[in-house]
């Protein structure tokens, strides 16, 4: 599992409590070919956006992720393990479902 900290801070934890932004788990093919699962927070107004982008996506193709949003952790596989989450939520205070 790779942490993206480095770009996290106090105000987008804020923006998770008020609802300001939303905590989405995803899965996909990565450009390997192998599966990854993702979780990022993506502002309400780009969200119909980020899963229009999500549902064209066509194996091989790649899809800048960070337009859409903050990517705060990913990893291989269809889903998260629950050592992963848990990781996660030590790191960010933020329970994924």
């Amino acid at each position: 599992m790779n942490i993206q900290k480095q770009q996290f801070n106090f105000l987008d934890q804020q923006k998770i409590q008020d609802g300001a932004v939303l905590v989405q788990k995803f899965s996909m093919q990565g450009t390997d070919g192998n599966p990854y699962w993702y979780v990022m927070l993506i502002a309400p107004v780009r969200y119909e956006e980020f899963i229009n982008a999500l549902n064209a996506h066509k194996p091989g193709d790649t899809i800048d992720l960070n337009q859409y949003g903050l990517l705060i952790a990913y990893g291989p596989g269809e889903e998260a393990d629950e050592d992963s989450l848990a990781k996660i939520k030590e790191e960010f205070d933020i329970d994924v479902k």
